[in-house]
């Protein structure tokens, strides 16, 4: 977050005091100064530390031209894009992060604007703000796909659920384990199919906070079916979306069988198994 300086006028001296102070921007700044009856006088960014030799010596290396007045954490962001196969987010993306009064920088990917959503969202302490955001992304991920479907996370309706789920210490403590707990920042639920057949694991879908929510948009008319599928299968739809899953495909692939002997495809190792296991009586019956 965006580091500000502002000169005030003490009331108490009478002088002009230099204060610094984080915020999204310099409007969110004068409502937290105003609230405390600050006198402000003047208000001035301060500019982020430009990116390291070894970050820009990094991207060269891997053929990346360098962007004019290109900072640390513009450059944290290029760096990661690199080595974790992601693209640079939609507009949509940063247009949601803006809304939200989330800061990233213009090369954030998708999952990074979705991490930077959930932990500021969780640093501000409203479960209000965080269970309508739980709500939004409950529903993109199951309204209709062939309607354009509600786009604001600020939507009137998602609100009325946070504070529904703010009203209920039980759903509340829930949320609160969710976010917590969860491995993809709430970008998908449930289990993901893609077009090659890898299995991605998302948030869960067993929990009380996301049954209520589930329930709240279908009793609303915003989604068809209150229960969750076992699978959804994603589409080609764009390429960056599919290549920042097979990018996690490889940490999130779970076998349904979890707590069964490994076996390959064909089940040679099972056999295998059997074969040593029918060997040994037969010789304990041979010896005996």
């Amino acid at each position: 977050m965006p580091v500000f300086e502002y000169r005030f006028v003490n009331q108490e001296t009478g002088r002009t005091n230099r204060k610094k102070l984080r915020a999204f921007d310099e409007e969110e700044l004068r409502e937290i100064l105003s609230l405390n009856d600050v006198e402000v006088t003047e208000i001035r960014p301060l500019p982020y530390p430009p990116a390291t030799e070894r970050q820009i010596e990094l991207l060269i290396d891997r053929g990346v031209a360098i962007p004019p007045g290109l900072n640390k954490r513009e450059a944290s962001d290029l760096v990661s894009n690199l080595l974790e196969g992601r693209a640079v987010a939609d507009v949509k993306d940063f247009v949601i992060a803006a809304a939200l009064r989330v800061e990233v920088t213009r090369f954030a990917s998708k999952a990074t604007i979705y991490k930077c959503i959930l932990f500021t969202l969780l640093e501000r302490g409203s479960i209000e703000s965080l269970g309508a955001w739980y709500a939004y992304r409950v529903y993109r991920n199951a309204f209709d796909r062939n309607t354009d479907g509600r786009c604001s996370p600020l939507d009137g309706c998602f609100k009325a659920i946070g504070e529904r789920v703010a009203a209920d210490e039980r759903l509340a403590v829930s949320l609160r384990r969710v976010a917590r707990n969860s491995t993809v920042h709430f970008r998908w639920f449930g289990t993901l199919v893609t077009p090659r057949g890898e299995e991605l694991r998302g948030d869960g879908v067993d929990s009380a906070v996301y049954a209520f929510v589930r329930n709240e948009l279908f009793d609303a008319g915003l989604i068809s079916n209150p229960r969750p599928p076992e699978f959804r299968y994603l589409e080609h739809r764009r390429g960056s979306a599919s290549s920042e899953l097979r990018a996690r495909s490889a940490a999130t692939v779970v076998p349904d069988a979890l707590h069964q002997p490994p076996r390959s495809k064909d089940g040679t190792r099972l056999r295998w198994g059997v074969l040593a296991a029918v060997l040994m009586v037969v010789g304990i019956w041979m010896v005996g």
